[in-house]
């Protein structure tokens, strides 16, 4: 699970922010909060949600972590990008300062990983990794596993290593180029205990593309018949018009298509792919997928995709990744869950990651969203909403409800609305003074 994420300067944010998932001691909605094995005390929230105008740095913060989560998954990958380029990592600091914009951006994941607490972070400019440390608390008691710092006079990576990291740390540093994570560089030479937090952020933090496509994750699932049935369950009670799902999986060799359906290019890729797998079968597989429906004489009917609404669409592609997750324990993180999506069909997505029958594997939901319907002390408590709000200069902050102590009977959309909390636009007239002259 994710304990909290700390940013700074990394676009609209400036200095340090911090997101934190762990909850306060408040009684109330206790299932939306968990005490996980390897946290000695508090116990962590199982969702957050964000607010903020417009422009305010909402999807900056979901920005910041996926920058850093790409970084460290696909950092090793970078080795074989040509020197020669002078921006070799695409961070993006605080542009409205002079002084920020030559500084490094940083972050840093406090986290749990099979029942392990780690602190881990990093600090990057265009060209190298200025420091990357990470920490391990098997026990409680905080583990310096490696440590490393730029050293502009000598011009090298200063490098520290604890006693707690095994196998050969030298040899791994050495193969480390300085625009490149040694987190991702160990997990890439199987180093064992390396590999381990690194599987972290490339199984468990979860970006969510909310679209009207079936996503893979979607399709694997469908495979499974009791993920079939969870899935038909939940598009039943979504009051779609949907009694049943059809899916259907054929093996069919390249050769049996025409060559209308399968372009030249396509098959020298094929042929390509098998010959490094030493597989001659080129086979494909094609899957069907259809959604039924009743008609006026109970016949069920069943309906292309392509024939489905974009609402009903959007909703399968959500849903599939949503079952997908909970059974996996994910941190799914979404830019604007509520897009396109009834304001009842998001409450009881949200809903389910805080049903301690439902989410039995620890997963996590943060996402940003304008629907202030959600803005509900029945549905989250006070630490489980956050706000960002954009200061005069362009700086962003990030601060939680719970700063505020509002009562449990107050109106939270109401109180937002009315600006008691911030991170609303301030518009002023918009029509004051404004002319539109049609064309003559």
């Amino acid at each position: 699970m994710l304990i909290e994420f700390q940013v700074e300067n990394f676009r609209s944010f400036k200095g340090k922010q911090t997101l934190s998932m762990v909850a306060n001691n408040a009684k109330d909605l206790i299932d939306n909060a968990i005490a996980p094995i390897g946290l000695n005390k508090p116990k962590l929230l199982r969702s957050a949600v964000i607010y903020g105008a417009n422009a305010s740095g909402k999807t900056n913060l979901i920005k910041a972590l996926q920058f850093a989560e790409r970084m460290i998954v696909t950092s090793f990958d970078r080795s074989e990008r040509p020197k020669k380029l002078k921006a070799l990592i695409p961070t993006q600091p605080f542009k409205l300062d002079e002084v920020t914009r030559r500084l490094p951006s940083s972050f840093e994941f406090q986290f749990i990983q099979n029942n392990i607490r780690y602190s881990y972070g990093f600090s990057v400019d265009e060209i190298r990794v200025q420091s990357e440390w990470l920490i391990a608390y098997p026990k409680g008691n905080a583990q310096l596993w490696f440590e490393r710092k730029w050293n502009e006079a000598e011009n090298k990576a200063v490098w520290k290593f604890g006693t707690h990291l095994k196998g050969e740390k030298s040899l791994l540093s050495e193969a480390t180029d300085s625009h490149i994570l040694f987190l991702s560089v160990g997990a890439k030479a199987k180093h064992g205990q390396l590999a381990e937090v690194y599987k972290w952020f490339y199984e468990k933090l979860w970006f969510m593309d909310i679209d009207d496509d079936i996503t893979p994750d979607t399709l694997e699932g469908l495979a499974d018949p009791a993920f079939q049935k969870a899935l038909l369950k939940l598009l039943i009670s979504a009051d779609l018009g949907i009694v049943g799902i059809k899916y259907e999986k054929h093996s069919r060799n390249m050769n049996d298509f025409g060559a209308s359906e399968v372009p030249e290019k396509l098959k020298r890729l094929i042929e390509v792919l098998n010959d490094i797998s030493n597989d001659q079968n080129s086979e494909l597989h094609e899957i069907e997928i259809s959604l039924e429906h009743t008609a006026n004489n109970n016949e069920q009917v069943a309906f292309k995709l392509t024939e489905e609404s974009v609402g009903t669409l959007r909703f399968l592609a959500v849903v599939g990744t949503w079952l997908q997750s909970l059974r996996a324990g994910r941190i799914v993180i979404a830019d604007e869950l509520d897009a396109s999506l009834h304001p009842i069909l998001v409450r009881k997505l949200i809903e389910m990651f805080h049903d301690t029958d439902i989410n039995t594997g620890n997963a996590q939901l943060i996402f940003n969203t304008h629907d202030t319907t959600l803005l509900d002390l029945t549905l989250f408590r006070r630490d489980q909403i956050w706000f960002v709000e954009k200061e005069k200069y362009g700086e962003s902050h990030l601060y939680p409800l719970s700063d505020f102590s509002p009562r449990k009977d107050e109106s939270l959309h109401k109180g937002y609305l009315q600006g008691r909390y911030g991170a609303i636009p301030f518009v002023g007239h918009l029509t004051e003074g404004l002319e539109i002259n049609a064309p003559s």
